[in-house]
């Protein structure tokens, strides 16, 4: 930040993603600060935490279940989400139905941020009033740098699908259930049955049968002691409780998850956000905006969450994308009913979402710790006006829900007098002040280093093109042609292998070689010392084998047979160089065949051991995605964008997905409609192949739907392949190539050809 500010540059920070507003896109250039790396716990005391602001809110869960706590609440995309993310661009989630959102008072203890004055300094924000100017602020107000935030005891959680016959019946029971005392409760959702029919919840379907008849569905996660009583206040609104056993936590299914589901179908799909007035009756007038859209235009979706001390619901109803136009038709329409409001979601300005208005104070923060408007710029309105917009104390959205905002040169409407008296908490004096540098010393070793290092292919180079993979591995290019005589014996040449090829309009061409990259980088990490210093990494061969991408542009490739005789010349020179093993890391499907030949023609040809691992072929996606995307998604699909957003994220093109479905699958339904269950001439058929070309299976050049991926299991797949292929290193160190092959010829009669 102080090298950004004499410049001036504009810097705009971002945790796991760029939000589902945009909040973390850069408007005007500049600087993006990626704190996604800045991890690990600070403090930990009984019922408080303090985390760096790149923690993963799944592992804050996990690491405090043990402990005896647990997250007060979450968003939907909890094993990605980082909990700086969350305070800056979120808003409340899971949980939200006891705790409210996040700006409700002590729902965030703490915030330490990084001014953008011409001397950056680290302020600790305690007060309520300066809490409120930073959170869900989208980084406009400082750059948060460690959160501190209270924990809710551990509580073991089930979850459970009830059905409904009518949809009224399943809004009064999501009533019943979030004000009920003696249920305890964590999640309380409501899906209109239509939308249970869309493609993305075919897996939960499956799972749970009795969904696909139901007119509503509420999702819950209801503490195990409250089940009977929970079962009891079903039954009084006709409805039925099925417990749920799915491979996913049934959270991802509800809140952003819904419209992300609804995507996997349709990339048409969009949603609002609408706030139901509490007066003069939330519930009827939730029912009254339904009935307005009866004929599916709009799908309800309810969150229950609590506001301002009292019990409500947003609603966050599904709508097919039209026009523009449209759109707006439907945002006047909502709100010219009198019954709610809509609190935009296709904006990335702050306070025209609708979350949070920006009163005098805020707006006077802004100025005084980001004097040149570095921050995200774009964002706030109320910064790039020069006005605030809202007067008063705080623009609340409890307020707006009860009574809507007072905008800036009327007269001001009085909140609650506790509300009041906490909100006017606080000088606004900008907190604790720290020395810069103080700070910076005080990172994790963790954080520390990974401000210092980069993805492999980004990562410093010699002037021969070879990474360095650091003090773990030897750099062949770095190596004097004397130092290859001083290795240790059993050491193991690695050849990385990958591909240049198109996949699809979302994915950079270089996705094969950029995940094999990776998941070297990571298992090199993996291994022990004695094992990693015998091991030598070749220069990535970056292109290969890819002819059947040959009809979309930007594809490199080499013939089949110009690529196998690369390899053998590659594993000869190995041999020449005085190693007698060398393993070849692909990351293609493409060129199987052609490197397994090469590893064959080494032994033939040169008596040389030569191994092969195909990281794809030893992967564990169980659990991960749904059948179809496993049988399917061969490119460019789920898998590889995820692992992608995990390495590259800055390459994916988020906004190009698409949601297709392949040839492949269409054929085979075809096929089965018409009475045969398992056709063999098709391009997934066990023991058969016809020769096809990228384009035969799917025509963006994408194989599967890359709709549902995400960085976090994108980081599941990347370390297990990188912990098998640490396996095989640290098996292929110790064994002999006399062990695997017969190097003398065998003994007895000749060998037949």
């Amino acid at each position: 930040v102080r090298g950004c500010v004499p410049l001036p540059l504009p810097v705009t920070t971002r945790g796991a993603g760029t939000g589902n507003y945009g909040q973390a896109i850069p408007l005007n250039g500049g600087v993006v600060l990626d704190l996604s790396s800045l991890v690990g716990f600070q403090e930990v005391k009984p019922g408080v935490l303090m985390a760096w602001a790149g923690q993963k809110m799944g592992e804050i869960e996990t690491a405090m279940r043990p402990r005896g706590y647990e997250l007060r609440f979450f968003p939907s995309t909890v094993a990605g989400a980082t909990i700086g993310g969350f305070v800056a661009g979120g808003s409340t989630g899971v949980g939200g139905v006891n705790y409210g959102t996040l700006t409700e008072p002590g729902n965030v203890i703490a915030l330490r941020v990084v001014t953008a004055e011409e001397e950056p300094r680290v302020l600790e924000l305690r007060s309520p009033s300066e809490l409120l100017a930073a959170t869900h602020a989208y980084g406009t107000n400082g750059i948060i740098t460690a959160v501190e935030i209270p924990l809710a005891p551990a509580t073991p959680w089930s979850d459970f699908a009830c059905t409904f016959s009518t949809l009224e019946d399943g809004v009064r029971c999501g009533f019943a259930l979030a004000e009920a005392p003696g249920v305890a409760v964590r999640n309380v959702s409501l899906l209109d049955g239509r939308i249970l029919e869309l493609k993305g919840f075919k897996a939960l379907l499956r799972d749970i049968p009795s969904l696909s008849s139901a007119s509503a569905a509420l999702m819950l996660s209801v503490a195990s002691n409250s089940e009977t009583a929970m079962r009891g206040l079903v039954m009084q609104f006709q409805g039925s409780v099925d417990p749920v056993e799915h491979r996913r936590p049934l959270h991802e299914y509800c809140w952003n998850h819904t419209t992300l589901r609804a995507l996997q179908g349709d990339h048409l799909m969009t949603y609002q956000q609408v706030g139901y007035h509490f007066e003069p009756d939330m519930m009827q007038n939730v029912m009254h905006i339904h009935n307005m859209f009866a004929d599916g235009e709009l799908l309800t979706h309810l969150e229950w969450v609590r506001l301002g001390g009292k019990m409500g619901c947003f609603g966050l109803p599904l709508q097919v994308y039209r026009s523009e136009s449209r759109m707006n038709e439907v945002i006047q329409q909502i709100e010219a009913s009198g019954k709610a409001f809509v609190l935009n979601p296709h904006t990335y300005v702050l306070e025209d979402g609708g979350m949070k208005q920006t009163n005098q104070a805020q707006l006077d923060f802004k100025k005084k710790h980001d004097p040149f408007g570095l921050l995200n710029p774009g964002k706030m309105r109320a910064y790039e006006d020069g006005q605030p917009t809202v007067s008063g104390e705080a623009g609340h959205l409890a307020e707006r829900l009860r009574k809507g905002w007072v905008t800036a040169g009327e007269e001001p409407e009085k909140l609650s007098t506790a509300m009041t008296a906490i909100l006017s908490t606080g000088d606004g004096a900008g907190g604790i002040t720290y020395d810069t540098s103080e700070a910076m010393a005080n990172l994790p070793e963790s954080s520390a280093a990974a401000e210092n290092s980069s993805s492999p292919l980004d990562s410093e180079t010699t002037s021969a093109g070879a990474m360095r993979w650091g003090s773990r591995a030897r750099s062949w290019a770095e190596l004097s042609h004397e130092e290859f005589a001083d290795l240790p014996p059993g050491s193991v040449a690695v050849l990385p292998i990958g591909a240049i090829e198109q996949h699809g309009p979302h994915l950079p061409t270089g996705v094969d070689s950029f995940i094999c990259a990776g998941i070297l980088e990571r298992s090199l990490a993996l291994l022990p010392e004695e094992v990693a210093s015998k091991v030598v990494v070749m220069p990535l061969q970056a292109v290969g084998t890819s002819n059947e991408h040959l009809a979309f542009r930007g594809t490199l490739t080499l013939e089949p047979q110009a690529f196998i005789d690369l390899l053998v010349e590659m594993g000869k020179s190995v041999k020449r160089a005085g190693l007698s093993k060398m393993l070849v890391l692909n990351a293609h499907g493409g060129q199987v065949d052609a490197s397994n030949i090469a590893a064959r023609r080494l032994r033939v040809e040169a008596d040389f051991l030569c191994c092969v691992l195909h990281t794809f072929r030893t992967w564990s996606l169980d659990g991960l995605w749904d059948d179809e995307e496993l049988r399917y998604g061969i490119h460019g699909g789920g898998v590889e964008t995820s692992m992608i957003m995990h390495l590259h994220r800055d390459l994916v093109r988020s906004e190009k997905f698409q949601a297709s479905e392949p040839h492949a699958a269409a054929r085979l339904k075809a096929a089965r409609a018409a009475g045969d269950p398992a056709p063999l001439l098709h391009p997934h058929s066990p023991g058969v192949m016809h020769g096809w070309m990228a384009h035969d299976l799917g025509p963006s050049g994408a194989i599967g739907n890359p709709i549902d991926a995400d960085a976090e299991r994108g980081r599941q797949v990347v370390e297990d392949a990188a912990s098998k292929a640490a396996k095989l290193l640290s098996e292929f160190v110790v064994v002999e190539a006399e062990e695997l092959l017969s190097l003398g010829g065998p003994s007895g009669p000749a060998r037949s050809k």
